[in-house]
């Protein structure tokens, strides 16, 4: 029985791969731990999982209502100050811990946010799998490449985006995140971190996973560093979902236009306002949609369409025809596990990178699919007249039990 540890910090959509992960290595006899913010632990123990918090509901809710949090530069360094930095102490005695009351290395598979799990690789004998939700977590020079909401113009040579990531990493990145790093190596007797903190340093020197497929991610030519692409770890609840009737009728109805779905994501953020005047807008033009907005009670939303906080996407996406959210990671797989036409409005973070590797996949072009904030407030939606003829030429992206089955092999042989 091997002792695993699982840390991930974020929103929901960080959670999920994760736990799906963790659940099939306890299914398998395996010892678990799962590391998360506070707010996490229910979703985490009613898998049956061992749970320890490394970020109070305090600090999570702070950061989640950051005003810089959806800005598209200064929102990582929310998360790396307010998640990474302030779990660096909970991740260190924890590990700490578990280290010593084990004979075998501890293997642990974290995100990088969990900047404490980085720490202790160099100091402890465990086994670190840095494990990225996303491609644009790895440091590439490929094409799509965006810094921020920036899309570096494909015409750029390799020799400059190599430079543009140089200084991005001397001018704003590693002034952020080397002075406090380097201060813990040497407090423990280690030197300075080598490398850029973010594109070198910050990975598992022992191995890092992409927890998307291949073909989602960048070519090996173009990827900075040595990545392995697993598939996406699709997340499904192990209790039934709560019997809605409202809505199972509204699924059962045969609609003169395909339904859409509408999401603006797990966590608060300025562009809810415009998925919810979307779903009106549609609602007007004779699209039933259903708008799902955690801060929203169950209504009904104008004529044909519905609003829940929540609602299981792998029942409701394959009976619609239209998906419409902020370029999550999460979002993405589960659209293309369903074959769902996509649409995006994205923010910041991965969002604008996943939404044009989604486009490419599904060859639509860029602008079909990422819409501005006036497109999506009215309804405006390209190709949308032409949806009762989508076929999604990629269907089902993996099966899910195999994403999570390789992904726990690499874990356990790192």
């Amino acid at each position: 029985m091997t002792r695993i540890v699982v840390a991930t910090l974020g929103s929901v959509g960080d959670l999920h791969p994760f736990l799906a992960i963790a659940r099939h290595a306890a299914r398998l006899g395996h010892s678990v731990l799962f590391l998360s913010s506070e707010p996490h632990r229910q979703a985490v123990e009613a898998e049956g999982l061992d749970f320890e918090p490394i970020l109070s509901e305090h600090d999570h809710v702070r950061a989640a209502q950051h005003p810089d949090l959806w800005h598209p530069l200064r929102g990582f360094g929310v998360l790396w100050r307010h998640l990474a930095v302030r779990s660096v102490d909970a991740v260190v005695e924890i590990l700490y811990r578990e280290s010593g009351a084990h004979p075998d290395p501890v293997r642990v598979l974290a995100s990088p946010l969990v900047l404490g799990a980085r720490l202790m690789a160099d100091l402890l004998p465990i086994r670190l799998v840095t494990a990225h939700t996303a491609p644009s977590g790895i440091r590439q020079i490929g094409s799509p490449l965006y810094l921020g909401s920036w899309r570096v113009p494909d015409g750029w040579p390799r020799s400059w985006r190599r430079l543009a990531w140089r200084a991005l990493d001397r001018w704003k990145l590693d002034p952020m995140a080397r002075p406090g790093i380097d201060q813990w190596r040497h407090r423990h007797g280690l030197g300075p971190a080598s490398g850029s903190i973010f594109g070198e340093w910050l990975q598992s020197p022992h191995l890092v996973l992409g927890l998307y497929p291949a073909w989602f991610s960048p070519s090996a030519v173009d990827s900075l560093v040595d990545v392995r692409a697993m598939g996406f770890p699709l997340f499904r609840p192990s209790a039934a979902p709560t019997a809605d009737e409202e809505l199972t009728l509204w699924l059962q109805q045969r609609p003169s236009r395909p339904r859409l779905v509408l999401y603006g994501g797990s966590s608060k953020c300025p562009s809810g306002g415009h998925f919810h005047s979307a779903a009106l807008a549609l609602d007007a033009k004779g699209w039933p949609s259903l708008l799902i907005a955690p801060d929203l009670a169950p209504s009904a939303l104008g004529t044909h369409g519905l609003i829940r906080p929540w609602t299981d996407l792998a029942s409701v996406l394959p009976a619609c025809g239209g998906w419409i959210h902020h370029g999550g990671i999460g979002a993405c797989a589960e659209g293309l596990q369903a074959g769902v036409r996509p649409w995006t409005l994205p923010l910041a973070y991965d969002q604008f990178d996943n939404s044009e590797r989604l486009a490419r996949h599904l060859g639509i072009a860029r602008h079909e699919v990422m819409l501005s904030a006036q497109q999506l407030s009215h309804g405006d939606l390209p190709g949308l007249e032409a949806l009762h003829q989508w076929r999604s030429p990629n269907q089902v992206v993996t099966a899910n039990s195999a994403a999570v089955e390789a992904t726990l092999e690499a874990l356990l042989s790192a």
